[in-house]
């Protein structure tokens, strides 16, 4: 075998593997090519998924939003030669590197490969509608679904194992600790104390509900009432105008038959 074709198939971010990427990624459809950019196999797991809006990976899909899709596709980089070069940065204990971060490494196998290599396959990448270079892989199992071979993989690392937290950003590890913790039997006081109080808050608000029925029905009272004094109003107004007419006809009256009386005192 020549030195030329020893160089070809040598383990490394290498001229070849810039070829097959390139070769790759000009074979995909253009449903395949909104995918998942990873460097090893981990990131094939189902728990991983693709945020159209913000171009990022995520953990766990969020049905109640639609800009959380399935990643139903991935381009892998498997490369041990890192092996050989940092043994905590290598296809089983990497948790997150993206292309960026590669090209500060001034070597990436044992030949010394230059960082012109990486620059190639990042312009491959960037063939790709997904742009997510930033590739996010976590080596762990995080419940017992995962240890189920899927698509002839199975993992064989965990989280304390594979020493992650060491490459893992901070916003990263809150997701992962808090979002993707493993599922753990909730205590019977646990669920006693939630039910408790969301009888308590279902209470509360059956509470503000008669309140606010309450008040209503005070403000419906009130406008009777001010309605039934208006109308009081109006007919005590009308009985005065009716009493003094019949008093000025009862005065007309009065000075009808004065006067007759004057008359008849002269005949």
């Amino acid at each position: 075998m020549t030195e030329e074709a020893k160089d070809c198939i040598l383990a490394g971010l290498s001229e070849f593997v810039c070829k097959v990427a390139e070769a790759k990624i000009a074979t995909m459809t253009e449903e395949a090519k909104d995918c998942i950019l990873c460097i090893d196999e981990m990131t094939l797991k189902t728990f991983l998924f693709y945020h159209r809006s913000k171009d990022t990976i995520i953990g766990f899909h969020e049905t109640m939003q639609r800009s959380y899709v399935p990643a139903n596709n991935a381009i892998v980089l498997m490369d041990q030669a890192w092996d050989r070069v940092q043994n905590s940065f290598n296809s089983r204990g990497l948790a997150c590197r993206s292309i960026e971060q590669l090209k500060a490494q001034n070597s990436f196998n044992s030949r010394g490969l230059a960082c012109r290599s990486i620059e190639q396959l990042k312009a491959k990448y960037d063939n790709l509608k997904s742009k997510a270079r930033k590739c996010i892989t976590v080596d762990t199992n995080f419940n017992t679904s995962m240890q189920e071979p899927k698509g002839n993989i199975t993992p064989k690392t965990t989280l304390k194992r594979s020493g992650w937290s060491k490459y893992v950003p901070t916003k990263l590890k809150e997701t992962v600790s808090k979002k993707l913790r493993p599922t753990v039997p909730t205590p019977l006081c646990q669920i006693k104390e939630d039910y408790y109080r969301l009888k308590i808050e279902y209470i509360k608000g059956e509470l503000d509900e008669q309140k606010n029925k309450t008040i209503l029905l005070k403000r419906e009272l009130e406008l009777k009432e001010l309605e039934y004094s208006k109308k009081e109003e109006r007919d005590i107004k009308e009985e005065k105008r009716r009493d003094e007419e019949h008093k000025r006809k009862i005065k007309l009256l009065d000075l009808k038959i004065m006067k007759q009386e004057r008359d008849l005192s002269k005949i």
